[in-house]
């Protein structure tokens, strides 16, 4: 992922609108680029200081930042375990059904 397609992805990744597979690009792309890293730290404190900042209140936001983060890998991480899962699943049962087939052709 370039750059420019990150900055693009900032505010959709923010509204959690963004498939599983641009997460994935996003997070990645954020661990090897430091300029973007830092470009998604100054949007998201600005973007969630202006909002708490409306609700009064107590914050802090760059261990919200961290939290949100971490929860954005956490899902990401799970969602890929589950799909590994179903893909085995899935081979498995392709695999019996081509043996039930097999067997059927025999008998």
């Amino acid at each position: 992922m370039e750059c420019r397609d990150f900055r693009k992805m900032i505010l959709p990744f923010f509204m959690e609108e963004l498939d599983e597979k641009k997460v994935k690009k996003v997070l990645n792309h954020m661990e090897g680029c430091p300029d973007c890293r830092e470009e998604m730290k100054i949007q998201y404190l600005a973007r969630e200081g202006r909002r708490r900042l409306s609700q009064g209140g107590n914050f802090d936001l760059q261990a919200d930042y961290k939290k949100m983060l971490a929860f954005a890998k956490e899902k990401s991480d799970s969602i890929t375990k589950m799909q590994r899962g179903m893909n085995a699943l899935m081979g498995v049962s392709v695999a019996i059904v081509l043996l039930f087939l097999i067997q059927s052709l025999f008998l």
